[in-house]
């Protein structure tokens, strides 16, 4: 063989290579040609000298280049992939709709089939929702179907489950666990669904124009403050209330100082033990939602083992409701600690709860009804 063919395959080998690094680092293409073919020559060159160095040169690492060998890539990876899937027929797919960072609509699907001895838990494509996805699988080897039950995947005319249910009729069909489990959560009561407008307000505020953001930041480093930034607030995102709320509660001090110091009206939030109580125990809720959440998600997940963790949260549910009743709130540590701290009674925030407490509960029940999540386990 010529060794100028054999330096192109080199450099091809190459190109894919770090192609890969950079797909998995989740960084720039541009990277490539402008930072890592750079570093990688110039080290070259100080320890093997120049000559090496040069070979490097031939190695195409341009951000369209990087581009077009992570399609090449990709391209093989879904070819293995439905290789595997026929060669064991009946597999499972779980779809959902997302947006990317341009705002464009995404059709994500996940495949679950059985390769082997082992369950294979794969992203079959993510593709625009405009354009037409082919995929080399039978609808008469699928055997389960997962959505999140928007009437553009469960519609009873257009909808993708029933033109499925054309194709197999004994296709099982279900909605997503993880995304009723997030539906739950979103219906407040008027007083606590006020608060978090006015959480989101005040984040809003500090977040909304770099300068300010830089100030507050500067406020925080100054005291030396375990972060430095809140954390915005958006619906869509699942664990985002949760995660918004706990950091505003680290940082109430300095986000009061902050808006004193600008005699904004919000700032006398944080003066009312009556809403920093209601903050309080929206911080603690959240993130035992969160944690369930979390929990459900990942590899090797099923349908009996997620039953079982959310009966096991219903269960939390009561108990903290019973322990309430009577006044014993540690579960929600925040709450505790900032009713102990400032000598206030649980009395102040107690029918709050409460109420929060059972309409959580009748939520799940009617989300999870018991034996409806018996059939779908014995399904």
């Amino acid at each position: 063989m010529p060794k100028e063919t054999f330096d192109q395959r080199d450099s091809l080998r190459a190109s894919l290579g770090v192609a890969w690094l950079i797909a998995r680092a989740k960084k720039p293409h541009n990277i490539g040609e402008e930072q890592i073919k750079a570093a990688a020559t110039r080290v070259t060159e100080i320890m093997y000298g120049k000559e090496q160095a040069a070979k490097l040169g031939t190695v195409p690492l341009s951000a369209n280049t990087v581009s077009k060998r992570l399609d090449v890539l990709a391209q093989n990876i879904k070819e293995q992939l439905i290789i595997s899937i026929k060669k064991n027929r009946q597999f499972a797919i779980q779809l959902d709709e997302t947006t990317d960072v341009g705002s464009d609509p995404q059709l994500m699907v996940y495949v679950r089939y059985r390769d082997e001895c082992r369950v294979g838990e794969e992203m079959l494509f993510c593709s625009p929702l405009e354009t037409t996805t082919h995929v080399d699988l039978h609808w008469t080897d699928c055997i389960a179907v997962s959505t999140d039950g928007a009437p553009a995947m469960v519609g009873i005319n257009r909808g993708f489950v029933t033109l499925v249910k054309r194709e197999n009729p004994r296709i099982i069909t279900t909605h997503c666990m993880i995304h009723r489990q997030a539906l739950v959560v979103n219906a407040l009561d008027p007083d606590l669904e006020q608060l978090m407008k006015d959480v989101t307000k005040i984040i809003n505020l500090i977040k909304a124009q770099p300068l300010t953001t830089r100030l507050f930041r500067q406020l925080c480093d100054e005291a030396n403050s375990e972060y430095s930034t809140l954390l915005l607030y958006c619906e869509t995102r699942w664990l985002s209330r949760g995660n918004a709320l706990e950091r505003l509660w680290i940082l109430r001090t300095e986000v009061d100082i902050f808006l004193t110091d600008k005699k904004h009206c919000l700032a006398t939030h944080f003066q009312d033990t009556m809403w920093l109580s209601r903050f309080a125990y929206l911080v603690d809720i959240f993130g035992h939602l969160n944690e369930i959440n979390i929990s459900l998600q990942g590899p090797n997940h099923n349908i009996i083992l997620i039953n079982q963790k959310i009966c096991a949260f219903k269960a939390k549910l009561e108990l903290w409701r019973m322990r309430a009743v009577e006044g014993k709130i540690a579960s929600f540590s925040c709450l505790a600690k900032y009713l102990e701290y400032n000598e206030l009674s649980f009395g102040l925030v107690k029918d709050v709860v409460l109420q929060h407490l059972d309409k959580l509960k009748k939520r799940f029940e009617q989300y999870f009804p018991e034996d409806a999540m018996l059939k779908e386990s014995v399904g």
